[in-house]
């Protein structure tokens, strides 16, 4: 672990190998927030398009 003088930790290689992985839940969450970005920007499109 490097500290800087203001007590900042840098983040190293291990730190990132320590994270644990995400659970399921997590994942679904931002499955459902991509799909809900996704549909929001295909209304918009159409929407603009005149379509809709």
């Amino acid at each position: 672990m490097v500290e800087d003088r203001d007590g900042y930790r840098q983040q190293t290689e291990e730190d990132l190998q320590n994270i644990p992985p995400m659970s399921t839940m997590q994942k679904a969450i931002l499955a459902i927030a991509g799909i809900g970005v996704a549909c929001a920007v295909v209304y918009i499109v159409l929407v603009t398009v005149g379509i809709i």
